[in-house]
């Protein structure tokens, strides 16, 4: 948690209403350097499965990293502390890793505005509740699902993290897709259950919505370092990759591209825009491709892919 004082209580109890014994579970709190009174939230829960860690404030992938070290249970879950779990929701998954021995189960999401109210059991309605799909590995679920990026998407057994030395990128925004496509390149075992588990709450100044220069000027710089980096991924485990999978995994990289040059639409410095479109041409990636279906994602193509348009736009903002 960082400076998450208005929301780590509602987070936590979330996680406490679950359908868990408290031999079975454990909730490692990071706090990364926060300056709220966060930490007098939590100490005031007062449960005994709560183990509470502080260090300098070093970013998302280092607390992540410091709690993954600190955990002892044998499957994690990355919970955002300004996230919430559905209620009574985790168990039956849980039941389905063990008893198929999976290195990663997947399940359900929610995401919604934070002003909007809380689902209480999404599930009721929901047919094939609690289902299991095929087991396949990391590389055969790349080639038949669009995944998605966020570590709360899953559970995976922390063996398989350990022994891969698979971790977050210090230092980087966009650092969940670096660190997904990478532990799904060596997970043995993975089933999806449909079920719903977790409710992401999009708030403002939020690391996707803050519009801060500078927050945004490093935003392009690290989208870029992303793709660099998902490209690496991509070259050094080619030779166990199928076609699909090494075109579902470029489409992954290629959507921090489109997202870097939509965040250029809103970045009011012209010789910087010339600049990046420039360093994306020598890459062969401008023009971009659009990464989603959907009229928004279109008419932004169109624009960005415009070369005129897009330095117009500039002007205008």
């Amino acid at each position: 948690m960082y400076n998450a004082e208005k929301y780590i209580g509602t987070c936590i109890e979330s996680i406490l209403s679950q359908d868990l014994n408290m031999s079975e579970y454990e909730i490692v709190v990071v706090d990364d350097g926060s300056s709220d009174a966060g930490k007098d939230v939590l100490f005031n829960i007062k449960h005994d499965n709560i183990r509470y860690f502080w260090q300098e404030n070093n970013g998302q992938s280092s607390a992540r990293n410091k709690g993954l070290e600190m955990a002892n249970g044998e499957y994690v879950h990355f919970v955002d502390a300004d996230d919430v779990l559905i209620p009574h929701s985790i168990r039956s998954i849980l039941d389905c890793a063990l008893h198929f021995d999976l290195d990663m189960v997947t399940f359900n999401l929610v995401e919604k505005k934070y002003d909007e109210p809380l689902l209480d059991n999404p599930n009721s309605n929901l047919e094939n509740v609690g289902k299991v799909s095929t087991i396949m590995s990391g590389t055969e679920y790349i080639e038949k699902y669009n995944f998605n990026n966020g570590p709360w998407w899953y559970i995976v057994k922390k063996q398989t993290l350990m022994q891969n030395k698979v971790r977050f990128v210090p230092g980087h925004y966009g650092e969940d897709g670096m660190f997904t496509m990478e532990l799904l390149m060596h997970i043995g075992r993975i089933a999806h259950v449909n079920r719903f588990c977790y409710q992401y709450l999009l708030r403002p100044n939020s690391t996707t919505t803050n519009r801060n220069i500078s927050h945004q000027k490093k935003m392009l710089l690290d989208y870029l370092f992303v793709y660099k980096y998902m490209q690496s991924l991509i070259g050094s485990n080619e030779g166990h990759l199928s076609e699909k999978a090494i075109e579902r995994c470029n489409a992954g990289s290629e959507t921090y591209i489109f997202f870097l040059l939509a965040r250029l639409l809103r970045y009011p410095n012209y010789s910087e825009v010339k600049k990046y479109v420039k360093k994306l041409k020598e890459l062969g990636q401008y023009p971009v491709k659009k990464p989603y279906n959907g009229l928004k994602f279109s008419i932004t193509t169109y624009i960005i892919n415009n070369y005129c348009m897009l330095l117009m736009c500039i002007r205008l903002y």
